[in-house]
């Protein structure tokens, strides 16, 4: 499943096979737009990286604004890190959309140690307390979608 650009993120937009070929950077802004030479404002936040390319490009092909143009979205890496009582603790990139089942199997599983509680944490909070993640497969609400730069938390076993 393909990353879903939102608010926030920084988008890198290449503008190839136009006289002046351009690289804009623009970070997508509370309404979900990002700003583009000539076209101003367009929709970005909701959109696959490929589908805002198709779509800034037939932007500039239906206004008349270049004949050839070819356009490439990059979104910079993105990563999540795992902490805790799990094998292999530490940053991993996010390459696809990403849920907690998924990023304790990447990072190795539990340690003997583990309580199965584990929190998860974004911009400081605690959005997400599971509390036996060993099960995650029966609970699947609470199996839900990493964010970049999420914090997931193995709690230690207190025996």
């Amino acid at each position: 499943m393909a990353y879903l650009l939102k608010v926030g993120d920084v988008v890198q937009v290449f503008l190839r096979g136009i006289p002046s070929g351009e690289a804009i950077e623009d970070v997508i802004d509370e309404d979900g737009m990002i700003s583009l030479p000539f076209i101003n404002e367009i929709q970005a936040a909701g959109m696959t990286a490929s589908e805002l390319e198709r779509f800034i490009r037939q932007t500039y092909l239906d206004q008349d604004i270049y004949r050839n143009i070819t356009v490439n979205v990059v979104v910079p890496t993105r990563y999540y890190f795992i902490q805790g009582e799990i094998r292999g603790p530490g940053r991993f990139q996010m390459v696809s959309a990403t849920r907690v089942s998924q990023a304790i199997a990447a990072a190795g599983g539990y340690t003997e140690y583990a309580s199965g509680q584990v929190l998860i944490k974004r911009g400081g909070k605690i959005v997400k307390r599971i509390r036996n993640a060993r099960r995650l497969e029966r609970t699947p609400e609470d199996d839900i979608l990493l964010e970049p730069d999420d914090i997931i938390e193995v709690k230690r076993s207190l025996w």
